[in-house]
């Protein structure tokens, strides 16, 4: 081979490599680009289902006929000063800035079968006032007391049943300080459940327990991990 077909075979090696690594550098430079355009947009890299309350999990509403329907406060209608908690976008959580009468959460429900049903909801007062909440649907209204001790969780289940008809129905709660005109409490959410269903679900969970004193003994814990997604 002359020095001549060297010099030839070494300098089209040259350009290939120039345009490959040139297509290399272009390709990165648009793939940067792109990431920073989307980190401008999206600064944490969260997937669009944690970016947008409207992008969760929608449930339909429709109460159950053989379990509890659990109406979470992030999926009613809220009300002016409502705000929903969302931590780091992982699931729904508890709705803040409930402090006045005037303030109600509604849920547009579907009831398969005119039925009783029992409620309960999970909400914890933030401060000691006296505190209540009320369920209204249909021209029915239930009231219970919130009773524990500020802050802490609890469910609490209200007296008596609400009778609703088949169809669509607006169920809405508030609630309310006696001799104050403000208060500060925080809602989670809100379970419907037919007494009969309630009472054979409890009763099957009864069959299910087992003596956990060993546990105890020998000095096991248990943690949980749970979302409500």
């Amino acid at each position: 081979m002359t020095a001549a077909c060297i010099i030839a075979a070494f300098t089209v090696i040259s350009l290939l490599l120039l345009t490959a690594d040139t297509r290399i550098s272009e390709s990165t430079t648009t793939r940067s680009a792109k990431l920073t355009t989307d980190m401008d947009q999206n600064p944490y890299n969260l997937a669009p289902a944690k970016q947008a309350h409207s992008a969760f999990y929608k449930p339909d509403l429709r109460l159950r006929a053989d379990d509890y329907t659990v109406l979470m406060a992030d999926d009613a209608i809220l009300p002016s000063g409502a705000r929903r908690v969302n931590t780091g976008g992982h699931g729904k959580f508890q709705v803040e800035g409930w402090t006045k009468f005037d303030q109600k959460f509604e849920w547009q429900i579907t009831v398969p079968q005119a039925r009783d049903y029992a409620l309960n909801i999970l909400a914890q007062r933030l401060n000691q006032q006296p505190f209540e909440v009320m369920v209204s649907c249909d021209g029915q209204m239930l009231r219970a007391p919130i009773t524990t001790a500020a802050p802490v969780w609890n469910r609490y289940s209200l007296p008596r049943t609400l009778r609703l008809s088949a169809g669509k129905h607006t169920l809405s709660l508030q609630g309310r300080s006696p001799g104050h005109e403000t208060f500060q409490a925080s809602l989670f959410s809100l379970e419907l459940v037919q007494p009969g269903v309630r009472d054979s679900l409890r009763a099957a969970a009864q069959k299910m327990r087992t003596d956990a004193r060993w546990m105890q003994k020998a000095r096991f814990g248990l943690m949980c991990s749970w979302t409500s997604e």
